[in-house]
């Protein structure tokens, strides 16, 4: 099956199905990010996984899974359901040349990564947490809870935070795939 039959959608499922495994590590890793350290010392991997665990058991590992979803579903979503249209628009026909292929790759991941962004705030917020003091915690139950008041707090403008780096690291990442975002020249 060829990437013009393949829904581009199976690329956000597959992108969920990932981050259903992989969030434990995704969530020790900002948490590790966001730890101060004492006296220089750095906590280990499996220091953060133990405490996360001993303070508010094993199913804490999945703490923000449902921003994580969020994001695969817009970011990879958009990415991938854009490169074509972008692709073929560019091309203006033609077989795709190299840059044409990074090109669209990177406007594709540009768009994804701007329809990611307030995925990603809300996940660094509902991962972090627990690491604040108690009254300086967002308490988001979910994501969605998390969007509306995020919104509602901080207006549409807090929905772009760090909105500039993100789409940079997201064009990068994507043009730096072989070909650009589907790994193939047609």
């Amino acid at each position: 099956m060829s990437s013009s039959q393949t829904p581009f959608w199976l690329g956000g499922v597959a992108g969920s199905m990932a981050a259903c495994m992989t969030h434990p590590l995704d969530l020790t890793k900002l948490r590790m990010q966001t730890t101060a350290s004492g006296a220089g010392v750095k906590p280990s991997m499996v220091k953060i996984i133990q405490h996360t665990i001993s303070h508010a058991g094993i199913s804490s590992l999945y703490t923000g899974l449902s921003a994580s979803l969020l994001r695969q579903m817009t970011y990879s979503l958009v990415r991938l359901g854009s490169y074509e249209a972008i692709k073929k628009w560019i091309a203006q026909g033609q077989s795709p040349t190299m840059g044409q292929l990074l090109i669209s790759g990177g406007i594709a991941g540009g768009l994804g990564g701007i329809a990611g962004n307030p995925a990603d705030i809300l996940l660094v917020r509902m991962t972090t947490d627990s690491l604040k003091p108690p009254e300086a915690r967002y308490g988001y139950p979910n994501v969605l809870n998390g969007l509306l008041r995020l919104v509602k707090e901080e207006g549409v403008a807090g929905l772009t935070r760090g909105l500039f780096p993100n789409t940079i690291r997201a064009i990068l990442m994507n043009v730096s795939r072989p070909y650009g975002a589907q790994g193939k020249v047609d």
